[in-house]
């Protein structure tokens, strides 16, 4: 047991004694080597260097020499002067000979290689050539003719390839053609082969010394000659690109090949290129696959874009550096002989005391603490054993003490909930574990102990690639503070489990064990996944929502969630923003921002908070409620839901405006029942005066100003009426274009000499169904608003054509309803009306014009009238440029009815028929009464129905006509009538009355059969009326 440990320590001061010996003896040995090694660098560098610039030279000689003969001959007379001939004289001519004798000379230089050369003229056609087959071929593309023709000066061309099959290479010397006004008109050219640069290259084998060669590159690095290796010709020391592999080749400056085929891999050399601008000296594998390393120089050619290479193996010149290292292994070895024997006798004297002391350690190893070391003398082994007798004694206090320690930690482990373990890395096993490993995996710790990495076979497999990369970490030195996973228990049952841990690492930063605690957290990942799952239907149900719904913090205001249905409406997803930024686009806070309602002093939600008012980014209106809520992660949010009440708002103005008119309807209609009898009386009797009193008489004049006052009180209140669509009338199929013809005369003498009545009709205007004179009421109205609003001069444009109405089209136009039009419009180039009270304009009483200029009830007139009709109006105007009054009057499929001309019917006297009066207005009775019987009638006259029914059937003789009001106490006009028909069959009725009020008219428009007289009315028109329903046929 003793002799390894002397053996070790002989071997660790026999060591360190060769070491110190021999580490000055290799440094200066390795000094030595390095600097024989320099020295025959620098000899091998200057030789490839001499022999490389003397090939260059060559080379730069024979393209020089080359150059001046051509430089030369361009400027001989003969060849300008066989190019000045016609192309038909130069055959046989005199100068044809002499330049063919020239031309033989230059290609003759060398009589083992000729190099062919020719005549190009200025267009470059080969005119004359050594070979004649050459003769004739347009060279005008070729680099070797452009370039002297551009410069005026000789030039080589790259090397070419002018054939696909062979391999040979060429390369062009030309130079320019002069004539005696120093103007070039021609080139002259020589075509050399590369055979002349491959003897240059091959005179460089063994010109630097042994093993040496030589290779010629141009520009693109593809090597043209090589003096050793003929494989390495015509390729590539690098891969070209594509395009410029496609723009080489066809250019003729690369072999016909395949681009994988050309290139080599040289990465050396290529990198010793790219950096070399002159001549340099590098090091590089200058053959392919071969790891050999080559001293080479580089030098560019001064008169063509080439460069020569020279190389030498380094092992060639380096042969004599190893003789020198046999010479130093041999005197190394000696030395470390006696440098051995040396150490030995030194080891011996010094590892017999420390024998003593391991023999002492190995009783204290095995637990016996109460040993002592001998102390054998005062040197330093003496005060080493008094050391270590000192440190047995610390030892044996220091373990009682980590005894003590050890069982209070133990406790608090086994006995904790968690499961705490300590693992060995890289092995995986497991130092401890305590009890609790049981409940959180399902294994007692004993089973941990047996199987290491037990944790593999237990991780739920869909966490395995997770453990895997965490393992990776782990052993990396990586490993994260705390993560989450889930495990197969032992039970079969899965558990999350949540696990910190602590790496421990060794002094060289290597991971050499993992301490960890793990916590079941199964019940909390329970809860949590259940209150995700809650928050996910909650914000389904949000979506599905057609309503506009975000939440948004309460303290920075950041929209946490916005429903599909407001995505929609802004079209974006704004989630991230700051709500009153992207939704109101205030620059802070909204002044209606709701935060403060919804939370009570103590921070607790509140009730809903409803509110409305219109967005000002959608431009629209909305009822929204407002509520905080607590949102997933604890905090108290806003929750809003607007719904979009826009719709509702238009439909609320709409009814706003429907019910003010229908309103003022039923007070007009109201009105005009009374007023019409009143204005009844009145022109009655002003027409009974007038044809009593002389026209010369005062009074008549006073008359018929009552008359006129009558007669205009009653023309307002039709207008009334008309508005209130309680106008009666009896509606004819009508062709609108011919009905406003025959007005238009009427027209322009009521709008005035000074502005224009343009009329547009449209092509076949469909039919419309209303009242002719409605159609008067319309027009005059309409002309007079447009006179009205033209100050001087003006146009009036009349327009009517047929229109279409689809869904869409009624969308913005709550009064429309989809179907086929007429449309009639009436423009003009006016004042126009103020935005702000366009909307006024139809109601009654609504004027802009001066006091006692309008009454008010023009538009309104023309508004009941269209409604009345099933038809609709708009009006469009701009303040300054006019006004456009378009009505659309609902088209009807009947043919035209003819409709006479009321002017035609005359008043006419009774021809004895009796008529019976029932009114229930005593004054109206005598005056309708009075008027009937002036005309010749013979009246049965009663104010009520009863009566009159009861006269009816008493009478002997035939009643011609009943004339009856409509609107009486005991019953109205046409349920008399009825009755009075059962007696009469054949008896005529005419109705009259302030209003019809529906009773013998729906809506106010008359049935076919129907006879009617509106009051008040005068007595021409009472006259012609029961002559009118007396004698139907006229």
């Amino acid at each position: 047991m003793k002799r390894p440990i002397v053996i070790n320590l002989k071997l660790k001061a026999i060591l360190t004694a060769l070491v110190l010996a021999l580490t000055p003896l290799f440094i200066l040995a390795a000094l030595n080597l390095w600097s024989v090694r320099q020295s025959l660098t620098d000899v091998a560098n200057q030789t490839l260097t001499i022999a490389a610039e003397q090939t260059a030279n060559r080379i730069d000689q024979f393209l020089l020499e080359n150059l001046m003969e051509i430089r030369a001959a361009g400027q001989l007379s003969p060849f300008a002067e066989y190019l000045k001939l016609s192309p038909k004289k130069r055959p046989g001519s005199m100068e044809e000979i002499r330049v063919t004798t020239i031309l033989r000379t230059l290609s003759r230089k060398n009589l083992f290689l000729p190099t062919p050369c020719g005549v190009l003229d200025a267009s470059g056609i080969n005119i004359l050539d050594t070979k004649s087959w050459r003769m004739g071929e347009n060279e005008s593309q070729t680099i070797y003719f452009q370039t002297p023709i551009q410069t005026g000066a000789p030039y080589i061309s790259p090397i070419l390839f002018p054939s696909k099959v062979s391999r040979q290479a060429f390369f062009y010397v030309s130079g320019p053609i002069f004539n005696v006004a120093g103007i070039v008109v021609g080139v002259l050219r020589m075509q050399v082969s590369i055979a002349f640069l491959e003897d240059f290259i091959a005179s460089t084998s063994g010109l630097a010394g042994p093993d040496s060669f030589g290779l010629l590159l141009d520009k693109n690095h593809l090597i043209l000659a090589h003096s050793k290796n003929q494989g390495m010709v015509f390729k590539t020391s690098r891969p070209l690109s594509e395009q410029l592999f496609e723009q080489l080749q066809s250019a003729g400056q690369l072999p016909q090949t395949l681009r994988g085929d050309l290139a080599m891999e040289l990465p050396t050399l290529e990198k010793a290129l790219q950096t070399d601008t002159g001549s340099t000296v590098f090091t590089a594998a200058l053959t392919p696959g071969s790891s050999q390393s080559d001293q080479a120089v580089s030098v560019a050619l001064g008169q063509a874009n080439w460069r020569v290479v020279v190389a030498q193996p380094r092992d060639t010149f380096l042969k004599p550096i190893g003789k020198q290292i046999n010479s130093t292994l041999w005197l190394v070895c000696v030395i470390s002989l006696i440098v051995i024997a040396v150490a030995i006798m030194v080891a011996h004297q010094l590892t017999r005391p420390i024998l003593n002391m391991t023999d002492i350690a190995r009783q204290i190893a095995t637990g016996d603490l109460t040993v002592q070391v001998p102390i054998p003398s005062h040197d330093e082994l003496g005060l080493l054993a008094q050391s270590f007798n000192d440190m047995t004694a610390q030892l044996r206090d220091l373990i009682g003490s980590l005894q003590r320690s050890e069982e209070k930690y133990r406790r608090l482990t086994e006995n904790a909930k968690d499961m705490i373990y300590r693992m060995t890395l890289p092995e995986g096993k497991y130092e401890y574990v305590n009890l609790a490993s049981v409940d959180v995996f399902g294994y007692t710790p004993d089973e941990f102990y047996a199987s290491p990495l037990l944790i593999k076979e237990i991780i739920h497999p869909d966490w395995r690639d997770y453990f895997n990369e965490q393992w990776a970490n782990l052993l990396n030195g990586k490993a994260p503070l705390s993560y989450e996973y889930q495990i197969v228990h032992k039970s079969g049952s899965i558990k999350w489990l949540y696990q910190r841990n602590l790496l421990l690492l060794n002094k060289k930063g290597v991971p050499i064990a993992l301490e960890s605690i793990v916590t079941d957290i199964t019940e909390r990942k329970l809860a949590e996944q259940s209150l995700i799952e809650s928050h996910e239907r909650f914000l389904k149900i949000l979506d599905s929502i057609d309503a506009s719904i975000y939440v948004a913090d309460m303290n920075n205001y950041e929209i946490l969630f916005m429903n599909k249905h407001m995505k929609e409406s802004f079209d974006k997803d704004l989630t991230g923003k700051i709500c009153w930024d992207v939704f109101r686009g205030e620059t802070g806070p909204c002044p209606r921002c709701t935060n403060d309602k919804l939370i009570d002093e103590n921070g607790k939600p509140t009730d809903v908070v409803i509110w409305q008012d219109k967005n000002p980014i959608t431009e629209k209106f909305y009822i929204n409620h407002d509520r905080a809520i607590e949102w997933t992660d604890g905090r108290i949010v806003r929750l809003q839901i607007a719904t979009d009440i826009s719709e509702l708002k238009k439909l609320e103005a709409q009814l706003q405006q429907a019910q003010k008119m229908e309103s003022i309807g039923r007070l007009a209609g109201g009105v005009a029942h009374d007023y019409n009898n009143l204005s009844s009386i009145i022109i009655g009797y002003a027409e009974l005066a007038l044809e009593q009193v002389k026209p010369e008489d005062p009074l008549h004049e006073n008359l018929e100003q009552i008359l006129t006052a009558a007669m205009r009180s009653t023309d307002i209140t039709r207008q009334l009426l008309a508005f209130a669509r309680k106008q009666t009338i009896a509606p004819k199929v009508i062709d609108l274009n011919e009905t406003i013809e025959n007005m238009l005369n009427m027209f322009r003498r009521l709008i005035g000499e000074n502005i224009d009545l343009d009329w547009l009709p449209g092509a076949k205007i469909w039919q419309v169904k209303l009242d002719p004179s409605q159609i008067d009421q319309i027009m005059a109205n309409l002309c007079v608003n447009a006179r009205d609003a033209i100050a001087d001069v003006g146009k009036v444009i009349v327009e009517t054509k047929n229109i279409r109405f689809n869904k869409d089209d009624c969308d913005n136009h709550a009064d429309f309803v989809p179907g086929e039009y007429v449309s009639l419009a009436v423009s003009d180039n006016g004042s126009g009306i103020e935005t702000d009270i366009l909307e006024n304009i139809f109601e009654p009483f609504f004027t802009t014009k001066d006091l006692g200029r309008g009454t008010g009830l023009g538009l309104s007139t023309v508004y009941g009238i269209v409604k009345q009709n099933n038809g609709f109006v708009n009006a469009c105007s701009e303040p300054g440029k006019g006004t456009t009054i378009r009505i659309y009057l609902p088209r009807h499929a009947s043919q035209v009815v003819e409709t006479g001309n009321d002017d035609n019917i005359k008043n006419s006297l009774s021809r004895g028929e009796i008529i019976l009066l029932v009114e229930d207005e005593s004054s109206i009775l005598k005056l309708v009464k009075r008027i009937l019987e002036k005309l010749g009638y013979i009246l049965l006259a009663t104010s009520s129905p009863l009566e009159a029914l009861n006269l009816a059937k008493n009478q002997s003789f035939k009643i011609n006509l009943l004339i009856t009001d409509v609107v009486m106490p005991e019953m109205n006009g046409r349920v008399l009538s009825e009755q009075i028909k059962s007696i009469y069959p054949d008896l005529k009725t005419l109705f009259m009355s302030g209003y019809t009020a529906d009773v013998i008219a729906h809506q106010g428009i008359l049935e076919d059969d129907v006879f009617f007289i509106s009051k008040p009315f005068s007595i021409k028109e009472i006259a012609a009326k029961v002559r009118e329903v007396l004698d139907p046929s006229q």
